[in-house]
């Protein structure tokens, strides 16, 4: 496998671990009311920036990893506080996220044409092997399924959320049920084991509300977890026949034996 390839997966990991597991809601409130003067704004970028760096530094040498840590702490700034003057929507979470992706292009364009020659190790062969980078994907699909997911179905009804805040539910129960069904879902899609999925949708469908406001909300926000858990499914399992058709089976199969 290119080394090129290797590195924007290791890139892409990095940046899904520092902005949806690394930073709490906290920071991300703490942003939205403070911006520049949050002293989270910049915690954040320098936690997006080390976890680059290290990607960086498995690859490269002292000099390569430096500059991909100033330009990610840089970039992570400056994109983050443009979002922090704007609402916290749908829109701006897209634009926030496909800037932060174009760094990481800029990234790979600016190095590799620099690095291309250098003599690659026994740790970055090993690192670009086809089965690390499989378990990476499939590891990076899961975390997408949290709480990105959880980001974007929020975003996605949340014009409808007002009606329902006196609702006497548990507390954050429905994100953590959403976290349940699209970790299932997705394993389900690795696993090929496509009619546990019809199951399970059908059992989640027997649930009933006494207004009709409630069963909609309910309906559309259980769709719209069900569509990004197998949409992210379809497209991890596709990547992975394409690119890492023999690793992945391997991968697979071992995750399916170990199911039984």
């Amino acid at each position: 496998m290119e080394l090129i390839f290797s590195f924007l997966i290791y890139l892409i990991f990095s940046h899904i671990i520092s902005d949806f597991v690394l930073q709490p809601d906290k920071w991300v409130k703490d942003k939205e009311e403070h911006k520049s003067r949050s002293k989270y704004l910049y915690l954040h970028a320098f936690v997006a920036a080390t976890l680059a760096g290290i990607a960086s530094a498995l690859f490269f040498n002292l000099y390569t990893t430096a500059f991909v840590f100033v330009l990610t702490l840089l970039s992570h700034l400056i994109i983050d506080l443009i979002k922090t003057h704007f609402n916290n929507t749908l829109k701006s979470f897209i634009f926030d996220q496909l800037g932060h992706f174009a760094v990481i292009i800029i990234i790979l364009s600016l190095l590799f044409p620099l690095n291309w020659h250098q003599e690659i190790s026994f740790l970055k062969i090993w690192l670009s092997s086809s089965t690390v980078i499989c378990l990476i994907v499939v590891l990076a699909g899961y975390i997408v399924l949290f709480r990105p997911a959880s980001i974007l179905i929020s975003k996605l009804v949340e014009s409808w959320r007002p009606e329902f805040k006196d609702s006497d539910g548990l507390k954050n129960a429905g994100k953590y049920i959403g976290y349940t069904e699209r970790l299932l879902i997705y394993t389900l899609m690795l696993l090929h084991q496509y009619t546990a999925i019809g199951l399970l949708v059908t059992a989640k469908s027997i649930l009933r509300f006494n207004e009709r406001k409630t069963s909609e909300y309910i309906l559309f926000g259980t769709l719209l977890s069900f569509s990004i858990a197998i949409l992210v499914g379809i497209f991890i399992s596709l990547f992975l026949s394409y690119f890492l058709p023999e690793s992945a089976e391997c991968v697979l199969r071992s995750l399916y034996n170990d199911s039984q």
